[in-house]
């Protein structure tokens, strides 16, 4: 199963991924660009390595179009 978080960098998203993070699959967050060193920065949080997959990135802004 894969997963589409966005928010994920926030208070309550950190705590979403931990909790998917004891499901299989895939978690794609959506995170500003200017939030990306945030996201990295919750790799350990998590208990991740930074090189695995589980979380893909997904660059983009829903305050702007498309």
């Amino acid at each position: 199963m894969s997963y589409f978080v966005t928010g994920g960098t926030g208070f309550i998203g950190k705590f979403l991924i931990q909790n998917l993070l004891k499901r299989s699959g895939t978690i794609h967050v959506l995170v500003r660009k200017d939030s990306l060193k945030k996201l990295e920065g919750l790799y350990k949080w998590w208990g991740l390595d930074a090189r695995q997959k589980r979380i893909v990135p997904v660059v983009g802004d829903l305050a702007k179009p498309k």
